[in-house]
């Protein structure tokens, strides 16, 4: 896929809430180490740093 079609389609998406449905909302990011950082989108985000 032309990098033009990523970039399109990334700038229509947008964070998903709770009106949405869903019952919790997570956010997820690598710890460098090979594994996932798993935090709610309230608390800060720890990639491992």
């Amino acid at each position: 896929m032309p990098d033009v079609g990523i970039h399109a389609t990334l700038k229509r998406l947008r964070r998903p809430s709770p009106r949405d449905g869903f019952d919790e909302i997570r956010i997820v990011g690598h710890d460098g180490d090979g594994g996932f950082v798993v935090a709610r989108p309230e608390e800060p985000l720890d990639e491992g740093s």
